[in-house]
């Protein structure tokens, strides 16, 4: 009799402990991460692609070295369009005459291209037509590049540098300038002071719209506030499909 009420007393112990251990796997997958849907972009010449579960996307990426040295570039990218331009006495934009070029800089010689970046060097956008030298200044306005379809947000490869007879401590520094639909939008500026060993290497500017809006066109050139001028060169344009 006490064997058989020990049995008993087993068998019936039996399903709360399978109760409980369903229970305890249910807790477990309940705070387990749930799967990621998308990851944060990263800033730079080429973005990381975005790993989710919509099919990947590798942004826009221009190099200008797909073209001949001196080309005039002004359409020869699809989904681009590229202008000199200036800001009038009263804060409108206005056209130059001349083209965008993609000529040599022979002081940065071409680097080979990775799946995720590439060097700048080569060919680099200038509105100084050859065989003049490359970098610009904001003395002589800027480069406009127009997206055909507005995009979130756009990066361009930047390197500065100064006039032989400078004089004094520059405070100018390159800018990348958004403008959308309705107007400025905001810009991204060299974040390195004169004087650091970054300042004369090639830096990405990356400006993000803000949620809700988008990019119609961006100008590249340098600050024109007191000091020495500025002079820069662009290069490995980047922006989303």
């Amino acid at each position: 009799m006490i064997r058989r009420i020990a049995l008993l007393v087993a068998v019936a112990a039996l399903p709360a402990a399978a109760a409980l251990s369903v229970t305890a796997r249910r807790a477990e997958a309940d705070t387990a991460a749930p799967p990621p849907t998308a990851s944060t972009k990263m800033a730079g010449p080429l973005p990381f692609p975005t790993f989710s579960r919509t099919p990947l996307l590798l942004p826009n990426f221009i190099s200008f070295n797909t073209v001949a040295n001196g080309s005039i570039i002004d359409t020869a990218f699809p989904g681009l369009t590229f202008a000199p331009v200036t800001m009038n006495a009263s804060g409108a934009l206005v056209t130059l005459p001349g083209h965008i070029y993609a000529t040599t800089d022979p002081s940065v010689p071409a680097q080979p291209c990775t799946l995720f970046s590439c060097a700048p060097g080569g060919n680099v956008v200038t509105m100084n037509p050859p065989p003049q030298n490359p970098w610009i200044q904001g003395a002589q306005g800027a480069i406009q590049i127009k997206f055909a379809t507005p995009v979130a947000w756009a990066s361009i490869a930047v390197r500065p540098s100064l006039l032989p007879e400078s004089l004094g401590t520059p405070t100018n520094e390159p800018y990348l300038v958004a403008y959308g639909p309705n107007g400025y939008l905001g810009e991204a500026v060299l974040p390195y002071a004169y004087g650091t060993p970054q300042w004369n290497q090639y830096n990405t500017l990356q400006y993000n719209a803000p949620a809700g809006q988008t990019i119609s066109f961006i100008l590249l050139s340098t600050q024109q506030r007191g000091g020495p001028p500025v002079l820069a060169e662009f290069d490995n344009l980047s922006y989303p499909r």
